[in-house]
């Protein structure tokens, strides 16, 4: 990490949020910067004159979230637990992480819920990242961008891409609120920006952040598309143009009892279960999908799928790790 020429302080604490907390109301110490997302162990803090680096007093999280995670061989599932969604990350928010191993460290998916409606404690900021896409599960939130105009509704079937240093803040929600996010690499820097108010005055929707342009894609708005995966009505989403092809969002709606999803080469993919269930079965792993069930897919492979019900609904995000 990069440490400031002014004078420097490491703390180690148990609680990232209370010591935060602690520092912004007892002196001019803000947060700038904080890692990761999900379930933050490292945080800096300034007042111009100085800096604190606090560390969250767990060597073993502090390890994993520096290096890279020991491979997991795909395809690999994740299991819904009705009774643990996750635990506590940024902003008061409760990460599930969707992709054990987090594919060495490539590449995070998160299920991300806000149990209760109004106001989330967040704060304009940007992040380091390649991509980063968020899928609207359920519920809706009130969101603005930097350029983008005035807030709006993040609702149910919405997705967003949100290009590498695009200023934003989640403002409040409507209630119980989940949304998948997938994010590359899997750590990375979350930075406050305290000079800039959002909305800002200029509204540039061209305007590309790294080669990349804001999206807000209502899948509701999307005409499906027949026959372009095996067993499914597509609605596609224009996240892969936008993202100068780094990945691709789409929901799959069945149109018959049986299906089959192809992963190109070079990419992987993520199948999230919106509503409904199937069978799988992919190379030599099979089993049952169940709503809130994700499973990860390696490059040049399979997924069937069988016994389909009728209202099964699945999020397909296939991206490149580089």
């Amino acid at each position: 990490m990069n440490r400031p020429e002014t004078p420097s302080l490491d703390l180690f604490c148990s609680d990232i949020d209370r010591a935060i907390e602690f520092f912004a109301n007892y002196s001019e110490f803000r947060l700038e910067s904080i890692r990761p997302a999900d379930d933050p162990v490292w945080a800096e803090l300034g007042n111009g004159r100085g800096t604190i680096f606090l560390m969250k007093h767990d060597a073993d999280k502090l390890r994993a979230s520096a290096s890279i995670a020991e491979p997991v061989a795909l395809p690999v599932v994740s299991k819904m637990n009705p009774g643990h969604i996750g635990h506590r990350g940024r902003a008061g928010m409760t990460y599930r992480d969707l992709i054990p191993g987090r594919l060495e460290g490539s590449v995070i998916a998160s299920h991300i819920h806000v149990s209760n409606a109004g106001p989330v404690p967040d704060y304009v900021h940007h992040h380091d990242i390649s991509f980063q896409v968020i899928f609207c599960v359920r519920g809706s939130a009130k969101l603005v961008y930097e350029d983008q105009g005035e807030p709006f509704d993040f609702e149910a079937y919405d997705c967003v891409l949100q290009p590498p240093g695009i200023r934003h803040r989640v403002l409040e929600t409507s209630g119980a609120f989940d949304v998948v996010e997938i994010t590359s690499p899997a750590d990375h820097h979350t930075y406050v920006d305290h000079e800039i108010a959002l909305p800002n005055s200029e509204r540039r929707v061209d305007r590309e952040f790294a080669g990349q342009r804001f999206v807000h894609s209502r899948i509701s708005d999307l005409a499906p598309m027949a026959g372009k995966v095996v067993g499914f009505a597509v609605r596609e989403t224009p996240i892969h143009d936008a993202s100068n092809e780094l990945v691709s969002v789409s929901v799959l709606s069945a149109d018959s009892a049986n299906g089959q999803i192809k992963v190109p080469s070079k990419r992987k993919s993520l199948v999230y279960v919106l509503t409904g269930g199937c069978r799988f079965e992919c190379g030599s792993v099979a089993g049952d999908l169940d709503q809130g069930d994700a499973i990860t897919l390696p490059s040049d492979s399979e997924l069937d799928l069988s016994d389909l019900a009728d209202n099964s609904e699945f999020l397909h995000v296939d991206f490149s790790t580089g």
